[in-house]
């Protein structure tokens, strides 16, 4: 699962407006710990080895934004405020930028007070405050980050919560910690470079992501961690999941160029591909922002189908999967 990634910084100064290197380098973090590729997974012990899980989750800058234009998936916004609090950066009133909306992974990253590295709203009910707001001092790996929270686990984490996970004492107690059978009963927080700790009977989990400890210590999530999110995904997030796959680029398509439209624009209710695609293949008609069209693509031939629903005129995606690759073709329509 590729998620479309926008990240908003806003800045008061020189110093919070960091650069493209270090937003990329938050990225890549991502996706090493996220995919399970992040170089110290050798650190993570032995007896959680069996549970520490790959979550097949991805992390990629958007290259069209909501109006459907090229996008570097960065934006960058001068503010007169010189620290936010609450939600404030996710509104352009209060001085800070308005969400990219439901289809992106929104991250908010500017000034946020002494002791605050960051939050998660997880809402699938608001797009206007969904995504997660961090610190500059604590995203990416370079730039202005700081120790001991400069290997970009601050945002692995707070995504984490924004999927739906928890810190896996839950609420203080070993009886209702995180929910997750794989994670060790923990009594309380673990926070700072403690390598090794104990409660409810067992080794706690201490290089989950999902502890408050330093970024070098965390090195895993779990298969009950990675199922959670993954059906957050699933089961609130489908937007932002239809609009991922608009942001897989050609050169990780499997002859792409071979799937074309002609005519191309489209002035009547069919139209012809220039490549045949196998018996079982569905196509389907989706929005540039990935919203799924009720419109049915009858197979009139093997390289002729006919729209059998109107649709309004404008630009359109025709796409299909296959063997797990999703394949996508721009249809404009003029009738």
């Amino acid at each position: 699962v590729t998620i479309p990634v926008v990240v908003h910084v806003v800045y008061a100064n020189s110093t919070q407006n960091i650069s493209d290197a270090q937003i990329e380098s938050q990225i890549k973090v991502l996706n090493e710990d996220f995919r399970r590729t992040n170089v110290d997974k050798i650190n993570t012990p032995s007896d959680f080895e069996n549970v520490a899980a790959d979550s097949k989750i991805e992390f990629k800058l958007a290259t069209i934004d909501p109006d459907g234009a090229a996008s570097t998936g960065i934006t960058r916004t001068s503010t007169t405020k010189t620290q936010f609090v609450n939600d404030q950066i996710t509104n352009s009133a209060t001085g800070g930028v308005n969400s990219w909306g439901a289809n992106y992974l929104n991250i908010w990253v500017s000034n946020l007070p002494d002791g605050l590295a960051g939050w998660a709203n997880n809402s699938a009910t608001d797009s206007a405050v969904q995504g997660v707001i961090l610190d500059h001092a604590f995203f990416g790996t370079n730039g202005t980050v700081k120790s001991p929270y400069h290997l970009g686990r601050t945002a692995t984490h707070e995504i984490g919560h924004w999927l739906g996970l928890k810190h896996l004492e839950g609420i203080g107690s070993c009886d209702n910690d995180d929910g997750i059978d794989d994670t060790p009963n923990q009594e309380s927080s673990i926070s700072g470079n403690t390598t090794t700790h104990t409660s409810c009977g067992s080794a706690d989990m201490v290089s989950n992501f999902m502890q408050l400890g330093d970024d070098e210590i965390l090195n895993l999530f779990t298969t009950g961690q990675k199922e959670v999110m993954r059906a957050m995904l699933f089961e609130n997030y489908q937007a932002l999941l239809q609009n991922g796959k608009r942001i897989v680029g050609l050169s990780e398509q499997i002859n792409a160029s071979s799937f074309e439209v002609y005519p191309n624009p489209v002035t009547e209710n069919h139209f012809h591909l220039t490549h045949a695609l196998p018996l079982d293949i569905d196509l389907h008609l989706t929005s540039l922002l990935g919203e799924t069209l009720d419109v049915s693509l009858l197979k009139i031939s093997e390289l002729e189908y006919e729209i059998r629903n109107p649709l309004s005129p404008g630009l359109y995606l025709l796409s299909f999967t296959s063997e797990n690759k999703y394949y996508q073709t721009k249809i404009n329509l003029r009738f």
